[in-house]
């Protein structure tokens, strides 16, 4: 299905970027942030190949506590995957905690230690932060503001450069969308 999802959004003009594009936004008549959530296994050994086959960019946003462990990426899959052309790797904390739910040192634990990590990994310092569950709270947003240029939540539909960048929504694909569940989404 995402082979399918992939090659409509070719087909019918759509233009993946990643965050760092938004500032050249007129350059694309179509364009749309495609994310993933998590950092599992399988965005090096089955997206990667499609996002290369396609020449689409994404974004994968990953839980740094989990790398090496079973059905996660490792190091050196972090690593390859920022190296691409098309992939941008980006943080989702380090144990992925419900954030209001910490105090606010723990919270600035998790957003500064997993953005730490993956420039350790990547070469690149991590700008947005994909806020486990979309939850957050006051705290979680100005501490995001401290370290990323971005925050973004689990779902909630579109997003415009006129709205807050902390409080980017988005529009949920599972893994059960069918090509025309996924059509039906689209904008």
């Amino acid at each position: 299905e995402l082979e399918k999802q992939l090659s409509y959004l070719q087909e019918n003009g759509y233009d993946p970027i990643f965050f760092s594009d938004l500032p050249n936004l007129s350059d694309y008549d179509k364009p749309v942030l495609l994310t993933f959530d998590d950092g599992y296994e399988n965005n090096y050994t089955e997206l990667l190949p499609l996002l290369e086959k396609y020449d689409t960019k994404a974004t994968v946003f990953v839980i740094t506590g989990l790398l090496e462990t079973e059905n996660y990426l490792t190091v050196e899959q972090v690593k390859a995957l920022s190296d691409s052309d098309v992939v941008d790797i980006q943080s989702h904390t380090v144990h992925h905690n419900e954030l209001p739910t910490l105090s606010r040192e723990d919270q600035e634990y998790q957003l500064t230690q997993s953005q730490l990590e993956l420039a350790r990994i990547t070469g690149k310092i991590p700008y947005v932060l994909c806020y486990p569950t979309g939850k957050r709270n006051d705290t979680t947003v100005e501490l995001t503001q401290s370290y990323y240029s971005f925050g973004v939540d689990m779902n909630g539909g579109l997003w415009t450069t006129a709205d807050n960048y902390y409080r980017v929504p988005r529009i949920y694909i599972s893994r059960e969308d069918t090509l025309s569940s996924f059509v039906a989404k689209l904008p």
